[in-house]
């Protein structure tokens, strides 16, 4: 759609959104016991199969530590608390 413009042509440069996916666990879940699940899945989303799966879908598996995914959660937070405040977004 060559008509519409871009997010930095509407005033938001440096604009950046992403759909992620990822596990989760309550809180209270030891941190060794998140740390082995961590690995795991790590494991698991670069198994052949998986791997292939998930490209084939257009996803690649980034980060490999709980903190990396709680880091992008919290930038996440961040940015999306900040929007609604930037455009003067309110509900009716």
């Amino acid at each position: 759609m060559p008509q519409l413009p871009t997010i930095a042509e509407q005033g938001f440069p440096g604009y950046e959104g992403v759909l992620w996916i990822g596990v989760m666990a309550p809180a209270g879940v030891p941190a060794g016991t998140i740390d082995l699940f961590a690995a795991a899945i790590s494991e698991a989303v670069r198994s052949e199969w998986l791997a292939a799966r998930l490209k084939r879908d257009g996803i690649e598996p980034v980060g490999e530590k709980a903190a990396d995914f709680a880091t992008l959660i919290a930038n996440e937070v961040a940015q999306w608390r900040e929007l609604p405040k930037a455009v003067q977004m309110t509900v009716d």
